[in-house]
């Protein structure tokens, strides 16, 4: 059984050869938000990731909705 250290390794080599030898460049931030939003999907479908711009951004949805 692989540790998770082992497992951190892995995914941070994954991460250095899609950033070198991807077709087209990567957005780094956007990728580890994707691997991120994917862990957190995995564990049940009422999960997920929200950016700090989306959490805001439903932040003032909701002040919206709650005054009107």
């Amino acid at each position: 059984q692989t540790s998770v250290y082992e497992q951190l390794d892995l995914f941070g080599d994954i991460f250095e050869r899609i950033r070198a030898d991807y077709v087209e460049e990567v957005d780094e931030a956007a990728l580890i938000e994707a691997a991120i939003n994917g862990m957190l999907t995995s564990l049940d479908p009422h999960s997920g990731y929200l950016s700090a711009e989306a959490a805001a951004a439903i932040q003032r949805l909701a002040d919206f909705l709650e005054r009107n």
